[in-house]
C-alpha cells in the first residue's frame, strides 16, 4: 500500500501554535498509471475568537478601512482587525457584515486536486464545502449589485479552493482534520500547500461574499508568494509506496494526541509498525528535508530527514518505539523547525526508514 509524508501545524486565531503532524496512507489506486488518492489528517488546535461587526455604508461612500475586535468565550479583546469595507456606487445604502469566523482559502499545486475535507469535534463531524477557482478577497456594490473586485493571487503552478465549514463548529476548540487528495503518478513529489485563514465580508440579500485575512499584514494584495507564515505552510511528499521490511512491516511516525512542541517542555514522537526481530532502531533529527533522499542499502529504503544528530531507540515486542526531546525555552527558537525519521538497522547494514515529521517549535 503507497503511502505519503505530511507535516501538519495550524495556527490559531490567537497567537498560541501547535506543532501537529499526520500520516496517512493511499486509499485508492487507479490502475495502469490513473490517479492516486491520498488521505491526509491530523489534529488543529483552535482557540475560539471571534468578531463581527455591522455597518450601513451610505450610497456614494468610497472603500473605507474598519476596525473590528476579536474577542475570546470570556469576552476579553484578543486582537484588532482593519477591515476593509467595500465602495458602494450604487443608489442605496447597503447593509455588510464582517465576521470573524475562518474559512480557508487552501493553495496546492496544479495537478493535485483536494477532492474532501472533513472535521471531527467533540461534538459532530461534518465534510466542509470545497469551491476550486478564484476566491474574491474584496468587493463593491455597484447599481447592478455586489461584484467582486480583487481575487487572490496563487503563485505560478498553484490553484486555489476555499474551504467553509458551518458555523457550530467553530466553537469546538480541537479538530480532527482529514483531506482527501488526488494526483496522478507523474505528480508524485514533495509540495507545498499553504493554508489562508480569513474572515468573511458579505452585505445583506446578496449571495456573494468576500474573504479577508484574519491577521492584518500576513498577506499583501492577495499575492500567496509573501505569504510564509511558518504554522500554515506545509511540506508534504505524495508518494509511491512505502518502505517496506523483509517481514512486511511499514513503520509509522508521529505524535501523540496532546503533545505539544512549545518552548520548555517535551516534545514526544511514536513510531509504530518496527520489526521486532530488529531491536535496533534509530531516530534521526534535522534542519532540512533531503530531496531527493540518501539511499539506505537493504529495502530501496531512502533517508530523507538531514540526519543532523541522532539517537538510539529501543524496539518493543509490539514493533513500537517512543522518543521523547527537551524543547529549549529558547525564544529565539519560536518558530524553528525539526524534521524527523526512524531508521531501523538489521544485520548486514540493512535499514528501514519511516515517513518524516516535521515539528515546529512554538
Amino acid at each position: 500500500m503507497a503511502a505519503y509524508k505530511l507535516a501538519l501545524c495550524a495556527a490559531t486565531l490567537v497567537p498560541s501554535m501547535c506543532s501537529g503532524n499526520a500520516s496517512g496512507t493511499v486509499i485508492h489506486e487507479e490502475p495502469n498509471g490513473g490517479k492516486t488518492t491520498y488521505q491526509l489528517g491530523g489534529t488543529w488546535k483552535k482557540v475560539l475568537a471571534e468578531g463581527t461587526l455591522e455597518v450601513t455604508v451610505p450610497s456614494g461612500s468610497p472603500a473605507a478601512e474598519v476596525s473590528m475586535d476579536m474577542r475570546d468565550a470570556e469576552g476579553n479583546l484578543v486582537r484588532t482587525l482593519l477591515v476593509k469595507f467595500p465602495a458602494n456606487t450604487s443608489q442605496e445604502p447597503l447593509i455588510v457584515k464582517a465576521s470573524g469566523k475562518d474559512p480557508w482559502v487552501v493553495q496546492v499545486p496544479v495537478d493535485w486536486d483536494l477532492t474532501g475535507l472533513t472535521y471531527a469535534s467533540p461534538t459532530g463531524s461534518v465534510a466542509a464545502t470545497l469551491t476550486p477557482g478564484p476566491v474574491p478577497r474584496l468587493m463593491e456594490m455597484t447599481p447592478t449589485g455586489l461584484v467582486p473586485t480583487g481575487f487572490y493571487t496563487p503563485e505560478l503552478g498553484y490553484k486555489h479552493y476555499l474551504v467553509e465549514v458551518p458555523e457550530w463548529l467553530h466553537a469546538t476548540g480541537m479538530h480532527e482534520v482529514s483531506a482527501v487528495v488526488e494526483c496522478l503518478p507523474a505528480a508524485r513529489r514533495v509540495d507545498t500547500i499553504k493554508v489562508l485563514e480569513t474572515g468573511v465580508l458579505s452585505a445583506a440579500s446578496f449571495a456573494q461574499k468576500a474573504f479577508f485575512p484574519l491577521f492584518d499584514g500576513v498577506i499583501a494584495n492577495g499575492d500567496f508568494a509573501t505569504y510564509q507564515d511558518p504554522f500554515l505552510v506545509f511540506d508534504i511528499e505524495l508518494g509511491g509506496p512505502p518502505c517496506e521490511g523483509p517481514s512486511g512491516h511499514t513503520p509509522r511516525l508521529s505524535t501523540p494526541a496532546g503533545v505539544s512542541w512549545a518552548l520548555g517542555t517535551n516534545g514526544e514522537l511514536e513510531v509504530l509498525g518496527l520489526d521486532p526481530a530488529s531491536p535496533v532502531a534509530v531516530m534521526a533529527g534535522g534542519v532540512s528535508y533531503l530531496d531527493p533522499g540518501i539511499p539506505a542499502p537493504g529495502f530501496g529504503c531512502f533517508i530523507n530527514a538531514s540526519p543532523d544528530a541522532t539517537l538510539t531507540l529501543g524496539v518493543t515486542s509490539a514493533g513500537s518505539a517512543q522518543f521523547l526531546f527537551a524543547v529549549p525555552a529558547n525564544p529565539a527558537l519560536y518558530g524553528a523547525a525539526l524534521y524527523w525519521q526512524a531508521v531501523q538497522v538489521f544485520p548486514g547494514t540493512s535499514m528501514l526508514t519511516s515517513n518524516v515529521i516535521k515539528t515546529v517549535f512554538d
